[in-house]
């Protein structure tokens, strides 16, 4: 039993700000049209609250007067700098794309840092893994609402004709791994939490989970759910006494979940669609294209890399000779633009080089090392809670999308070291400076994330005013927290101002720019609009020019959309 009472301020403040984020932060929703990192309401509110315990860390230190390290934490950091150099390399121009990514990494080991000088008892990290699946339990009735009850006109938005639920994270396959983690973090208290029977409301979590978790599983068919739920499973079986009653009942409750989620009522008029063979197939295919054109990007340059913030062009240029020299390929061109290939050790060695991949290697070796050092058991009972995200990072790109997933995977991390690692305290003169970082960090997070908010609500009216108000887009207090849709947006007002007024200057300026973009995200619109605005101002020679690499670019695609040309 855990005394809150006798716990100091800021361990109790601590648990009430985690208590804040996964029973609500996470939960956050408004009006969106999605896409990954602020694009979500969810992120936006959870930095928020991510901000408020790195502040705590902060006054930690400043009470204790020592900071708390950890081998893991100490090679973790020294990734980071890995992960931080291509910054200065000579290729960087693009960089400022990737601002948020590596905030995003920052914020997270800062995260790490502050959970670390907490000296949490065991049952108090069991109480954090509970307060994880508070907020697995509850997106697991929200995901279950969606795929059963949901109407047409909804307050999420959700497409209950594809009916594949996903939850606040907006996309089925991340949500399909926080519900594989829930269920690997509730049979884990089940094997080790000795208090749980004592509890009917932890008893109720521990059981509720594997059922709603699985039926969702189910439901969203995605092969890498599946795929961490049985490695999981595998890892956690060792430690598992299959002839308690609790174990039977969780494994019983799981595979009800599975069999409703497979089932598809007559009774209820809902769609309950079916992921054919073929629609697999070409899935699997289009991915191993993604990985295999990534991996030539790395190859092309591994010393430098290409560049942070190049993948979205290099990869484009890569799939449009790709599609030249094999024009009969199994996976045809598309006309949307490929943000990241599905892995993340790809991005990170496509863009920079071979330093970030040593760079992570060395976070995933120290962890391995100090995971093994024990019992191999009790080490697979540990590995089991990190293999479902895990995994999902080499095949899709949870930590882009959510913030929940960096957060949860940190945690579990973190829970693991404290359990298994050596914690090293380092004594600090000037400790009582921590004071200042605890009071500004969540001051400007918390501000600038408001003003992000602000912004993402005037970004979707102006989408719902079928991007034509473009004076919303000057009401936006932080469009560089949307910098790719900001400059996309701003270039649209540009041409449609200078088409309708025939200005040659405007639509001369919107040129120069898109010229800029398109170094960035050559996006197959930009170009049918420049070559409008060059017909438009004259330039037919220039027009056509721009119409080919167009067609070099898309070379399936543009002409399908757009036409034979004028």
């Amino acid at each position: 039993m855990i005394e809150w009472a006798k716990q100091h301020r800021s361990k109790q403040l601590l648990f009430l700000v985690l208590a804040g984020y996964f029973l609500f932060g996470i939960h956050y929703f408004s009006p969106n049209s999605g896409g990954f990192g602020l694009y979500l309401p969810f992120n936006i509110v959870g930095w928020i609250f991510i901000a408020l315990i790195i502040g705590l860390g902060c006054w930690r230190i400043y009470h204790t007067g020592e900071v708390q390290l950890t081998r893991p934490f100490s090679y973790s950091l020294l990734a980071f700098i890995l992960l931080c150099l291509p910054l200065f390399y000579p290729n960087n121009h693009l960089s400022g794309w990737t601002h948020h990514r590596i905030l995003g990494l920052l914020g997270g080991l800062l995260f790490y840092l502050s959970l670390l000088q907490f000296k949490l008892s065991k049952q108090e990290r069991y109480y954090l893994f509970y307060l994880i699946l508070c907020g697995v339990l509850i997106e697991s009735i929200l995901g279950f609402s969606q795929y059963y009850l949901f109407s047409h006109d909804n307050w999420m938005g959700y497409d209950i004709k594809s009916n594949f639920p996903s939850g606040i994270f907006q996309q089925k396959n991340v949500m399909a791994i926080f519900m594989v983690t829930g269920c690997a973090i509730s049979l884990f208290l089940i094997n080790n939490d000795q208090e749980s029977i004592h509890s009917h409301i932890k008893l109720f979590l521990l059981m509720s989970i594997p059922f709603f978790a699985s039926l969702l599983i189910a439901a969203i068919k995605s092969k890498a759910s599946f795929l961490g739920y049985l490695l999981f499973l595998l890892s956690a079986i060792f430690t598992t006494d299959i002839k308690q009653r609790k174990i039977q009942l969780w494994i019983t409750l799981s595979m009800i979940g599975f069999f409703l989620g497979f089932l598809r009522p007559i009774s209820l008029e809902r769609n309950f669609p079916e992921r054919s063979l073929k629609a697999s197939m070409e899935s699997n295919s289009a991915r191993i294209i993604f990985y295999k054109n990534s991996f030539n990007l790395f190859l092309d340059n591994p010393l430098l890399g290409n560049g942070y913030g190049s993948f979205r062009r290099k990869y484009r240029e890569i799939d449009a000779l790709r599609l030249s020299n094999d024009p009969d390929s199994n996976v045809k061109d598309f006309s949307e633009i490929l943000d990241h290939p599905h892995n993340e050790i790809l991005l990170w060695a496509a863009e920079g080089g071979v330093l970030p991949v040593i760079g992570l290697l060395i976070i995933a070796g120290s962890y391995m090392i100090m995971i093994f050092r024990i019992k191999l058991k009790r080490s697979l009972s540990y590995l089991s809670l990190a293999l479902p995200i895990l995994l999902s990072t080499q095949v899709s790109l949870p930590f882009s999308q959510s913030l929940t997933h960096w957060i949860t995977f940190l945690s579990i991390i973190y829970l693991t070291d404290i359990e298994m690692g050596k914690s090293f305290n380092y004594n600090l003169i000037f400790h009582r400076l921590a004071i200042i970082p605890g009071i500004i960090i969540p001051l400007i997070v918390t501000i600038y994330m408001m003003q992000t908010l602000q912004t993402a609500k005037i970004f979707h009216q102006y989408e719902t005013t079928g991007l034509r108000d473009h004076n919303l887009l000057f009401k936006a207090k932080r469009p560089e927290a949307w910098k790719m849709k900001y400059e996309n947006y701003k270039l649209k007002a540009l041409f449609d101002h200078g088409m309708r007024t025939s200005d040659k200057a405007t639509l001369q300026l919107f040129l120069d720019e898109s010229e800029q973009f398109l170094q960035f995200a050559p996006f197959i619109h930009l170009y049918k609009s420049m070559e409008t605005a060059l017909l438009a101002i004259g330039e037919i020679d220039k027009a056509n020019a721009i119409r080919k690499r167009a067609e070099y670019m898309y070379p399936t695609q543009y002409a399908l959309i757009y036409g034979d040309g004028q």
